[in-house]
């Protein structure tokens, strides 16, 4: 398991990893709005310093979540992580002719207008 949430993933992947989880049933509840701010802010930081933007919004949020909370942010986040950017792969390989929730995902991560 990464040591660190986040940790080797692009910028593109984190925002991915980020609005799946928001979309999960454990962010029932919690508003979207600011998350998505945090996006937009983090795209005008410097490269360094965007996906830790994201994890402090997230960090916020995950206060508002039990499991988030009985799990521990970091184990939450690192075990999802995989699991989402492996149903993305899968997802791409297999060229989704559909308007499906993964799409739904991508899309709002490139436009940011969810």
């Amino acid at each position: 398991m990464k040591s660190k949430p986040f940790e080797g993933l692009s910028y593109f992947q984190c925002k991915l990893v980020a609005l799946s989880i928001y979309e999960s049933k454990d962010f029932e509840g919690i508003d979207k709005k600011k998350i998505m701010q945090s996006i937009v802010v983090a795209d005008s930081y410097p490269e360094s310093e965007k996906k830790r933007r994201i994890w402090q919004q997230m960090v916020n949020d995950m206060w508002g979540s039990k499991k988030c909370v009985e799990e521990g942010f970091h184990h939450y986040i690192s075990k999802r992580q995989d699991e989402i950017l492996e149903a993305f792969n899968y997802h791409k390989h297999n060229q989704c002719k559909s308007e499906c929730k993964l799409c739904g995902v991508i899309e709002c991560a490139r436009n940011l207008e969810c």
